[in-house]
């Protein structure tokens, strides 16, 4: 029994030390250049106080505490996107919290 209980302890441990991920999807008018750059203004000021940055692949970086976010926008046609929140040792609340607000951005 003791044993069950241990290996129920390390494997919820375990399960906060991988990334958790969330995918929005959502829609827009204009063109990619456009969706692109307003990405990187919501990027830049929603994780302001995390030191958000755009990088030049697009992709959006940010520091909650000390562990790395990652913001990827996929561009899927000439109306639809989506918006994926990867992010070390939080759980889907954060990460849906914050692919939310950044979606509203857009």
């Amino acid at each position: 029994m003791k044993t069950i209980t241990i290996l129920a302890v390390v494997l919820l441990v375990a399960g906060r030390a991988f990334a958790t991920e969330t995918s929005l999807h959502g829609t827009y008018g204009g063109s990619v250049e456009d969706l692109r750059a307003r990405f990187a203004d919501a990027m830049t000021l929603y994780f302001k106080r995390y030191d958000g940055v755009v990088d030049s692949d697009g992709v959006g970086h940010a520091t909650y505490g000390h562990d790395p976010v990652t913001i990827t926008l996929a561009v899927v046609d000439d109306r639809h996107y989506t918006l994926t929140v990867s992010a070390a040792k939080h759980d889907t609340r954060y990460t849906t919290k914050w692919a939310d607000a950044l979606r509203a951005r857009l």
